[in-house]
């Protein structure tokens, strides 16, 4: 919902065996609409979101309800059992926000950054073996509309904004890495173009930071952003790929094989259902298939060989919409 207090999004974060896919497109999208998949409990936007090994998809925070009533910003934490279809309510987070970001690693749960009044540096991390929240050392940088991804020790916290609404106040180049071993950050970087409400994954030794805004992007429409910038972080150099074919901020973004989709997010006045698919051997873009539903600051996520997304979008009021590409394995 475009309030004073939105959401946010950010990109997918986890840490499962990499599965072959064929060409971008996928085979099907399964949706809670259709009665193919369970909805969320709670209905939120802009919610921290990651899979576990442990056949879970947790997605913490967001914008909308907790415990049956609308709140705003909230502490809600959920999470999604793949075998039995089925969520599960666990422990409140230690801070309610939005327009944050989640990643997965070590069997840990993390949400980082976001937004409340103001722009957060807020480090929490969820143990599921004791259903509880840990605080950890802050972002150096507090900042919404960011994506963060786990690569070996480390987990990336890209891009993001100062403002407290989608696409608001100065988009920012930061990138910062939290180390889940000496639990310190380190400023690595900037990217080549400051991006806010990105969306971010990995594949290999690269963070991928997908689309975003800023206002000197063209788009169309103006402001929204199409860049691929790519991060190694073996070497430490930033380098920029194709340019996705539609520009969008607030997407989600995943890689399943050696594809990386970007799907759905927001164009200034409405959501979208774009799904658009690069070929990282191959360096090309293709339309894969679109989300059945538009959406946007909701995170993909991918578990076997699903990319699922949970949430609803910018605008409208906060749904529990959740909905799964089948990714094409032939």
């Amino acid at each position: 919902m475009w309030t004073g207090v939105a959401a946010f999004l950010v990109a997918a974060s986890f840490l499962v065996p990499p599965i072959a896919a064929g060409p971008p497109g996928g085979a099907v999208w399964l949706s809670s609409t259709a009665g193919e998949l369970a909805a969320m409990t709670s209905p939120r936007e802009g919610t921290c979101a990651a899979a576990s090994s442990e056949d879970r998809i947790y997605v913490g925070a967001g914008y909308g309800f907790q415990n049956g009533a609308f709140v705003g910003d909230s502490s809600e934490m959920e999470a999604y059992d793949v075998d039995s279809d089925t969520w599960v309510s666990l422990a409140e987070a230690p801070t309610s926000r939005s327009e944050g970001a989640g990643a997965a690693h070590g069997g840990l749960f993390y949400c980082i950054g976001g937004r409340s009044f103001t722009v957060l540096s807020t480090n929490e991390r969820y143990d599921p073996t004791t259903d509880s929240w840990s605080t950890l050392a802050p972002m150096p940088t507090a900042r919404a509309g960011l994506g963060v991804v786990a690569v070996a020790n480390q987990i990336y916290a890209a891009g993001g904004r100062t403002g407290t609404t989608p696409n608001s106040g100065v988009p920012l180049p930061t990138l910062e890495a939290y180390n889940v071993v000496t639990g310190t950050w380190a400023a690595l970087p900037p990217m080549p173009f400051a991006r806010g409400d990105v969306a971010v994954a990995a594949h290999g030794n690269k963070v991928y930071v997908a689309g975003g805004w800023n206002p000197a992007c063209a788009g169309p429409p103006a402001g929204m952003c199409n860049d691929l910038q790519a991060y190694d972080v073996a070497t430490g150099l930033w380098s920029v790929l194709a340019s996705m074919p539609t520009a969008r901020s607030n997407s989600g973004a995943a890689v399943a094989g050696n594809n990386l989709f970007v799907i759905g997010g927001a164009q200034n006045l409405g959501n979208v259902a774009t799904n658009e698919g690069y070929s990282i051997a191959k360096g090309t873009w293709s339309t894969a298939t679109a989300k059945p539903t538009p959406t946007s600051e909701v995170q993909a996520v991918v578990h076997g060989a699903r990319v699922y997304m949970a949430g609803s979008g910018i605008f409208g009021q906060a749904q529990g919409i959740h909905e799964a590409l089948l990714v094409n394995t032939v």
